[in-house]
């Protein structure tokens, strides 16, 4: 089996548990109604496939690309200079926002009013900063982090993920953590690092839920053991921790019980991390005082936080309520996310094929923003209509917003039955291109730079994904970074 086949069966495999999970949701919401649109989308996948796997493209057919990668002496130099511009955009972003949107949030007991700050993050955005933070979370951030990780260069991995993770929580948006983190996360179960993987992943479970509490207002208590170790002095012990560990693994010294296995980073990550987003938003008073504060434990743990405000622990539900909030729980939030992660993908779509043509007429290309220039009719954002449709209170209060699906939903809204299947067709022939492409990029490092794009088209148009969801910049830079030391996954292996 070739390179280029290996490759694209697994990008194969993957698509097709995709598109398993969002029918399942389709299924559970709408029963058998949308069975022919299910075997329309099959044979597009089956043709494409078919077609390609004959082929038998592979590196070969892409020679003509090999002078684009770049030079190993050169490599250092550009990756810190993609951080240095990446921590520049996230800085004048912010800026431009008057600030970060987290500390607004925190300042507000509303719920609606939350939503309305979550708007204006895209709304009060130009349009180079809405693709240029989608680019750095879901390419460019992810890419340093993950080739970090696999050229040994820590710091270079710790910097994006730590930039990445405050980015996207400053920004209220929990996909934005899941784009940093998911590839190296996978890279990690890869190189078979459990323990430091479980970490990362609960880092990235503990941002999600951290989101979903402030942005509905939710309060929450903070046991006083916690706060007690959410500070500067539990930073240094565990910077401390980690110096020795890393000396320990230099010396060729094996620590007893195991302590060689202790995730080293990962921790002071999640520390520096907890302290912008637990502690730094209620630090008031000159620069040493708040030094003075950090270095301590905190004087309010065990309380109940909500806003920008606290609360004794012994506040009750009533009192929560009567500040605009709720008592957190954990099982309703870990409810909520995961329907949110299961069937909403299939929900949605099964709204879309209700809307059309029942209540929308097919748009026969005018829904694709560039189609519509080439027919010269007027562009309809498919994404906006269906969330006035399934979000008219919402809308009565002046919050608009997009309800996006799995990519073949917008093909449906715009050629009917036809487009589902043309859908699969497109969607397996990029999958076939990718493959081709990053022929000899590594397996490993292949699939985890790919695999959350083939994600996102559960909920994202193909051409979406492609441009401005940061595939082909991802593409662009595991090929202009594929020669790379031998010592690691990212070297060609076949």
């Amino acid at each position: 089996m070739t390179s280029f086949q290996t490759r694209f069966r697994m990008l194969l495999a993957l698509y097709a548990a995709v598109a398993a999970w969002v029918w399942l949701g389709v299924f559970v919401e709408a029963g058998g109604r949308h069975l022919p649109l299910f075997a329309a989308h099959l044979v597009g996948v089956l043709i494409a496939s078919g077609c390609l796997w004959r082929c038998g493209i592979g590196a070969s057919r892409f020679n003509a690309v090999d002078h684009w990668s770049v030079p190993e002496s050169l490599q250092s130099k550009c990756l810190w200079a993609l951080l240095m511009i990446a921590m520049a955009i996230v800085g004048a972003h912010l800026h431009s926002l008057g600030g970060s949107p987290l500390l607004r949030v925190l300042s507000s007991d509303d719920y609606l009013e939350n939503a309305r700050i979550r708007q204006e993050v895209t709304s009060h955005s130009s349009a180079f900063y809405a693709y240029g933070s989608a680019m750095l979370i879901k390419a460019v951030l992810p890419f340093l982090v993950v080739y970090g990780a696999a050229t040994r260069r820590a710091w270079l991995c710790a910097a994006a993920m730590l930039l990445g993770l405050v980015y996207g929580v400053s920004l209220l948006q929990k996909s934005y953590v899941w784009f940093v983190l998911t590839p190296y996360i996978l890279y990690l179960i890869a190189q078979r690092r459990y323990i430091r993987s479980a970490f990362i992943a609960a880092l990235a479970v503990g941002s999600t839920a951290y989101l979903v509490i402030v942005t509905n207002s939710l309060s929450f208590n903070i046991p006083p053991w916690l706060m007690d170790w959410i500070s500067l002095r539990g930073l240094l012990m565990l910077i401390v921790i980690d110096a020795a560990i890393f000396g320990f693994r230099r010396s060729g010294i094996s620590p007893i019980f195991g302590i060689q296995q202790y995730p080293t980073g990962a921790m002071t990550i999640v520390m520096i991390a907890a302290i912008l987003v637990v502690r730094a938003p209620y630090l008031e008073g000159s620069p040493s005082d708040i030094l003075v504060e950090l270095m301590n434990p905190s004087p309010d743990a065990g309380h109940t936080y909500s806003g920008i405000r606290k609360q004794p622990r012994h506040a009750d539900k009533r009192e929560a309520e009567r500040i605009g909030g709720t008592t957190w729980r954990a099982w309703p939030v870990v409810a909520a996310m995961g329907d949110r992660i299961f069937l909403v993908p299939g929900r949605v779509v099964s709204q879309w094929f209700d809307a059309f043509p029942s209540t929308f007429s097919y748009e026969m290309g005018c829904g694709y923003r560039f189609v519509a220039r080439l027919r010269s009719c007027q562009f309809i954002n498919n994404t906006v209509r269906m969330y006035e449709l399934t979000n008219p209170d919402l809308v009565n209060q002046g919050i608009v917003g997009t309800l996006n699906a799995a990519h073949f939903a917008e093909d449906y809204a715009n050629f009917g039955i036809l487009g589902v299947v043309l859908a699969g067709m497109l969607a397996v022939t990029v999958l076939g291109v990718v493959a081709g492409l990053l022929a000899e990029v590594g397996l490993p490092l292949f699939i985890v730079l790919n695999a959350p794009f083939v994600l996102t088209l559960s909920s994202s148009a193909l051409h979406t994904a492609i441009l401005s969801g940061g595939w082909l910049l991802m593409v662009l830079l595991a090929m202009l970074f594929r020669q790379a030391p031998k010592t690691n996954v990212i070297e060609v292996n076949e």
